[in-house]
C-alpha cells in the first residue's frame, strides 16, 4: 500500500501479486479479493483497463461468496471507472447503482457521496441532467454533513456545468 500511494507502481503490483499467490495458497479469500482489487487499483492509474476490469472482476466474484458487501461495492466502484473511463455508459451506470445501494446499506458515507458523484457524471456525459441533478444535491448534501470536501466540490462543479448546458440549450442561436 505504501508502494502504491507513493505512486511505485511496478513495485506495488509486484507486492500485490506476491500477496494474491501467497493468499490462494492459504486459501484466504477476502484476503485474495484485496489483492485483487489493488492489482485492479493499480492498472486503472496505468489505464490497463482491461487487466483492471479483469482483477475487479474476479475480486467481486470472491466478495460475493463470501458476503462482504463492503468490498463488493469497492470492486463495483472500479469497475464503473473503468466502463466510465471506455465511455461504456449503460455499464458504467450500472455499477455505480449498485455500489451506491450496497454504501448506503452498510453506511459508509464517504464511498456513498463518490458513487453519487460518478453516477451523476455519467447521467451528466449523456445529458440526463434531469436524473443527475438530485443525486449531485444528495451528494452535496451527504458531503456537507460529513466534511468531504472533494465530493461536495465535484457535486458543485456538475451542477454548474449542468447549469451552463441547460441554458446554452434554451438560447436562440444567432445563425438560425
Amino acid at each position: 500500500m505504501i508502494h502504491q500511494a507513493q505512486s511505485n507502481h511496478a513495485k506495488a503490483e509486484e507486492f500485490f501479486s506476491q500477496a494474491l499467490t501467497l493468499y490462494e495458497s492459504f486459501g484466504y479469500n477476502l484476503s485474495q479479493a484485496n489483492a485483487l482489487q489493488g492489482l485492479g487499483q493499480i492498472h486503472q492509474v496505468q489505464s490497463n483497463y482491461a487487466k483492471a476490469e479483469e482483477c475487479f472482476s474476479q475480486a467481486l466474484a470472491i466478495y460475493k461468496s463470501v458476503k462482504s458487501s463492503h468490498g463488493q461495492a469497492n470492486a463495483l466502484l472500479g469497475l464503473g471507472e473503468i466502463h466510465q473511463a471506455r465511455s461504456s455508459h449503460a455499464k458504467a451506470e450500472e455499477c455505480f447503482s449498485q455500489a451506491l445501494t450496497l454504501y448506503e446499506s452498510v453506511g459508509y458515507n464517504v464511498a456513498q457521496a463518490n458513487s453519487l458523484v460518478r453516477l451523476s457524471e455519467v447521467l451528466t456525459c449523456q445529458a440526463r441532467y434531469s436524473e443527475a441533478k438530485p443525486l449531485l444535491d444528495d451528494a452535496a448534501q451527504l458531503s456537507n454533513r460529513i466534511n468531504y470536501e472533494w465530493a461536495l466540490a465535484r457535486s458543485r462543479e456538475l451542477l454548474a456545468e449542468i447549469s451552463e448546458a441547460e441554458k446554452s440549450s434554451t438560447e436562440p442561436s444567432l445563425y438560425m
